[in-house]
């Protein structure tokens, strides 16, 4: 199903330049990258494994993503989530509530899988609970996810 943002833009035209920005994104994250993701409604959440290897530089670029969008939410002037999901750690379902109490228009979320190697774009929030959980309690491994 295709998936219209704001009556205009659809997801088929989201991945590729999500997929861009993952190839190498240590490199590319900067405010201009930044503010063209930013300027769709999507609750973004990068899922990893803590066991990997790049854990330490993935944590670091979502920290600094997380960061970046923090200090500019004024001048965003709409709300989104970055996290920073440890599924070890984590209850995920913090992350739901507070896109329900903020009342997100439109409850999207981008999971990352922990090698960058996808996205996956989910827009319910049933869905995106299901998926956290399955994800929480090891029930949908990552690299089971479809692309």
């Amino acid at each position: 199903m295709t998936v219209v943002f704001k009556g205009e833009f659809v997801r088929e035209q989201l991945t590729p330049f999500v997929y861009q920005q993952m190839e190498n994104p240590f490199a590319k994250l900067n405010a201009e990258n930044l503010q063209q993701l930013l300027q769709y409604n999507i609750l973004c959440v990068f899922v990893h494994n803590s066991s990997n290897q790049n854990h330490k530089a993935e944590g670091k670029w979502v920290k600094k993503l997380a960061y970046y969008h923090q200090e500019q939410q004024s001048f965003i002037g709409k709300w989104y989530n970055f996290g920073h999901i440890d599924v070890a750690k984590t209850d995920l379902k913090q992350i739901l509530q507070l896109a329900k109490i903020k009342q997100v228009e439109q409850p999207y979320i981008l999971v990352l899988n922990n090698k960058n190697q996808y996205a996956k774009m989910i827009n319910n929030f049933d869905e995106i609970e299901t998926f956290l959980e399955g994800v929480a309690d090891g029930t949908l491994p990552m690299d089971k996810l479809s692309k």
